[in-house]
């Protein structure tokens, strides 16, 4: 994968990067994509929308999934009445393992 000089290489610190510089993490997905059925126009509008989901870290920081924020979201998920996305609660679907072994 091609990254411009000066990127990071830790994945939270590669995600706080590509919200400070959406325009150029969009190029790289661009970049990388071998069947050019991506555009620009829309991995910009991607970058943007991923920016607001990633940067809700609050104050534990980016990258930290909140168990309220999920169970909120399996609710919602469950929701459907007679045609739900989901028809029970996942199990084992999360874990802050890989956010606790993070350098800090």
């Amino acid at each position: 994968m091609k990254l411009p000089p000066g990127s990071p290489f830790l994945p939270k610190s590669g995600w706080a990067w590509a919200i400070a510089n959406q325009d150029q993490a969009a190029m790289i997905v661009l970049d990388n994509d071998t069947t050019g059925a991506q555009t620009e126009k829309h991995q910009k509008r991607m970058m943007g929308e991923i920016a607001k989901l990633i940067d809700k870290g609050g104050s534990k920081g980016i990258g930290y999934l909140d168990p309220e924020d999920y169970e909120r979201t399996v609710k919602v998920l469950l929701a459907g009445g007679s045609d739900p996305v989901i028809s029970k609660p996942p199990q084992g679907a999360w874990t802050h393992a890989v956010w606790n072994a993070q350098p800090k």
